[in-house]
């Protein structure tokens, strides 16, 4: 089965959480392509799995974290260092 974050909790299923910054890297791709790609790659493996008959949660993406060398871009969204370690170890429950 698989489920989105908040809607049908499985009790010992794992929760794949996408990590990736909305950040610009230029002209040749998307700005937020990292956070995009996270996402699919936690949605496809949950599907995988689900199919595997293994219940998966999907969590909500990260998608705001440490981007200085990005910042020069425009669209590009930046955390301090502490808020993001703080969104890494909530995401991991070891908050």
């Amino acid at each position: 089965m698989l489920s989105r974050f908040g809607s049908g909790q499985r009790p010992g299923a794992p929760v794949l959480l996408p990590v990736g910054v909305t950040e610009q890297h230029g002209l040749h791709l998307p700005t937020g392509v990292d956070d995009f790609l996270a996402a699919e790659v936690c949605r496809r493996t949950a599907v995988l799995m689900a199919e595997r008959g293994r219940p998966v949660v999907v969590a909500p993406s990260v998608w705001c974290g440490l981007s200085e060398h990005h910042m020069g871009f425009g669209g590009t969204a930046m955390t301090s260092p502490a808020d993001s370690g703080t969104s890494m170890r909530a995401g991991s429950g070891a908050a």
